[in-house]
């Protein structure tokens, strides 16, 4: 699912983040825990901080990153 919510650029970004979560969050929501997995691909750390931060949907997401990035792709 491709979707466009806004610019992600350094002067817009604090704008565009909210709108993001909201589109995660209307994505997961149809999509049953078991259903699919799948993968959302951020630009960088802050987005995806941000997004786990402030999606209803937290408990559903990882963010894999430095000695532990293999075990938690795994999970």
């Amino acid at each position: 699912i491709v979707k466009d919510v806004g610019s992600m650029a350094y002067k817009t970004i604090d704008n565009t983040l909210p709108k993001m979560v909201q589109t995660v969050d209307k994505i997961l929501s149809k999509k049953k825990l078991n259903d699919v997995k799948g993968i959302i691909h951020t630009g960088n750390y802050k987005v995806a901080n941000y997004i786990i931060e402030h999606s209803k949907y937290s408990d559903r997401l990882v963010l894999p990153k430095g000695y532990n990035r293999d075990s938690i792709i795994k999970k």
